[in-house]
């Protein structure tokens, strides 16, 4: 579910406050469970055993018992807080990959606008060629019709169409991939997410904090 927080001014933020928040409440239990075992192991020490608290065997049993339980609870917090990390992990990744998809869709645009005005600029250079005030061929002057003028149009239009073909082919394949993409996921199989979903990616989080650690600590 941390892959499907979408980015924003309040699911990212609020993702973040809860993990920070859940890590200092896992942090203050994990420093009094281990208070707690610090002093279960002083009374069970050889020191405290000629003592009127750890006299009784009744006791002293009682004390290794719950000291078995405090450390499944102590094992149980450190898995609590490694999938925390780990948590935190994928949601950084996340974020990385949202931003190399925007990256990439960037790099895409970027050659497809530097394919077109490669295209452009033969017919930017006969344009200006034909516009300077100079003798060009095909004047006025030399032809009484403007047959030429239609050719040399023509020309440049089926050039255009021509050298087109193939970036604008590219780009709608690269469209249709990354749809492709994202109705994989939507539907529950395969494919990239593409930057476009990320509208239909919003997750509305929950307050899960004392659920999360309740579960791990339950576990077993």
């Amino acid at each position: 579910m941390v892959m499907l927080v979408a980015p924003g001014r309040s699911d990212q933020p609020d993702l973040l406050r809860r993990i920070s928040m859940l890590r200092r409440r896992m942090s203050a239990e994990n420093a009094r469970l281990y208070l707690k075992e610090k002093l279960l192991q002083e009374l069970m020490g050889p020191t405290m055993r000629t003592t009127f608290v750890s006299h009784d065997p009744c006791v002293m049993q009682a004390y290794r018992e719950v000291f078995a339980e405090l450390s499944q609870v102590l094992e149980r917090m450190e898995v609590a807080r490694d999938s925390l990390n780990h948590v935190n992990l994928n949601f950084v990744n996340a974020v990385s990959m949202r931003m190399s998809q925007a990256s990439a869709g960037f790099d895409l645009r970027m050659m497809f606008i530097s394919q077109i005005t490669t295209i452009c600029l033969p017919m930017n250079l006969i344009a200006s060629f034909f516009g300077m005030n100079c003798k060009v061929p095909w004047s006025a002057d030399d032809v009484p019709n403007l047959n030429c003028f239609w050719s040399v149009v023509g020309i440049m239009c089926a050039w255009a169409l021509i050298c087109m073909f193939q970036p604008v082919q590219q780009l709608i394949f690269q469209k249709k991939w990354m749809c492709s993409g994202v109705r994989g996921v939507e539907g529950g199989g395969g494919g990239l997410v593409a930057p476009c979903s990320r509208s239909s990616m919003n997750v509305s989080l929950v307050p899960c904090e004392r659920l999360f650690l309740s579960g791990l600590l339950e576990k077993n």
